[in-house]
């Protein structure tokens, strides 16, 4: 998890700082020797990092699932991109917290459709001289 989070690689100190969990707790899972965390500790580190599927953990096709969405994710900053439109026939099936985040997005984009407007009606129109020095000589 901590080589394939978006934000990562993480180091175990950054990673006990952003999930709230020991380093000493994180250092010894990651032991060969593998000490086990609870199911109330990986749910909080999955929680903290933006993973909504605790299974990440326990299924390993869930955990290769999450995995390459992370790094569709990362490849995506990669490249600036900030917002993703998404387009589905089977809207009724939608888990209402997924609504809820694709609801932020949009409104998210419409703020910056928003700005993008204001920032055009600001310019100088074709045919305006713009602000520098021959527009104020007369």
């Amino acid at each position: 998890m901590r080589q394939h989070h978006p934000e990562g690689p993480f180091t175990l100190e950054r990673l006990s700082h952003v999930v709230g969990v020991s380093k000493r707790n994180l250092a010894q899972a990651e032991s060969a020797a593998g000490a086990n965390l609870s199911i109330e500790t990986l749910i909080k580190i999955a929680h903290n990092l933006g993973i909504d599927r605790p299974a990440y953990f326990l299924d390993e096709q869930v955990f290769q699932q999450v995995n390459v969405e992370l790094s569709v994710v990362r490849e995506l900053a990669a490249k600036r991109v900030e917002t993703v439109a998404l387009r589905s026939t089977h809207g009724r099936n939608i888990p209402p917290d997924a609504l809820t985040q694709l609801s932020e997005l949009i409104a998210g984009i419409a703020s910056l459709g928003q700005s993008a407007n204001e920032l055009l009606q600001e310019m100088p129109h074709s045919g305006e001289s713009g602000p520098g020095p021959d527009r104020y000589q007369r």
